[in-house]
């Protein structure tokens, strides 16, 4: 269900109540401290960045860049826990060649495709070459975010917070 159609239904007290619980549960499972957003749209990868901070820590090391040129070096001393992958970066690709490259250079942790284009094919090549989970970039909202971060911790893609 999407946060239009909760947020519609009569008395939100619905949403606010499922968004209330998701929070909590993003708080008290959910333990990121480092992640990389790969996108060659500033503003598309500031809003991200953005609603992470919001959905996980306002000190969250979030690390942007526009191609994947820069990884080895920003990688060299610490992998992310988690990676945001533009399914299109410009003319250099897309996230069918960049996943295997990511992995090329150590990171094993899951990688979120995001495209304003994902369709139901695309997702399928995207998933089949090694993507954790898409996420189309109109619904790039907080609640989905926090969805899909517990369905990483969940499914476990993501380590659990511990204590």
């Amino acid at each position: 269900m999407t946060v239009l159609e909760l947020a519609s239904r009569k008395g939100s007290g619905d949403y606010l109540e499922e968004r209330s619980g998701i929070t909590k549960r993003v708080s008290a499972r959910v333990d990121l401290r480092h992640v990389t957003i790969i996108d060659d749209q500033q503003f598309d990868a500031d809003v991200l960045a953005g609603t992470l901070r919001r959905v996980i820590d306002r000190d969250l090391d979030l690390a942007i860049v526009k191609s994947t040129m820069p990884l080895a070096k920003l990688w060299a001393e610490r992998m992310p826990d988690l990676v945001f992958l533009d399914d299109r970066l410009g003319h250099i690709g897309t996230a069918t060649t960049h996943i295997p490259a990511l992995r090329r250079l150590g990171y094993e942790g899951p990688i979120i495709v995001m495209s304003g284009l994902m369709t139901r094919a695309r997702r399928a090549e995207v998933m089949q070459a090694g993507a954790a989970e898409t996420l189309h970039k109109d619904d790039m909202d907080t609640l989905t975010l926090m969805k899909l971060l517990l369905s990483l911790v969940d499914n476990g893609q993501l380590p659990p917070r511990t204590a």
